[in-house]
């Protein structure tokens, strides 16, 4: 079974920076997002897997800083 497993690993950044028209304070963002699944065949058309995905955001307006994380898990079938 081992020698069947797939393993995903992944790493993304993404910066933005907002224009305020009204003249306010400018918005800068960040965000780091990491994210794994795991997954194995179940038969010959059936697999499933499952995941985990952590997303670390900062902005230079506090209100818009978040931490999220996901996990669950999928099936899929071959036709």
């Amino acid at each position: 079974l081992l020698g069947r497993l797939s393993l995903n690993i992944g790493y993304g950044r993404l910066e933005s920076d907002y224009v305020n028209l009204a003249g306010g304070v400018p918005r800068s963002d960040s965000a780091d997002t990491w994210d794994a699944s795991l997954g194995v065949p179940l038969s010959a058309r059936w697999t499933g897997s499952v995941f985990f995905r952590e997303t670390q955001s900062d902005s230079n307006l506090g209100f818009f800083s978040t931490d999220n994380t996901q996990y669950g898990a999928t099936v899929g079938y071959r036709f």
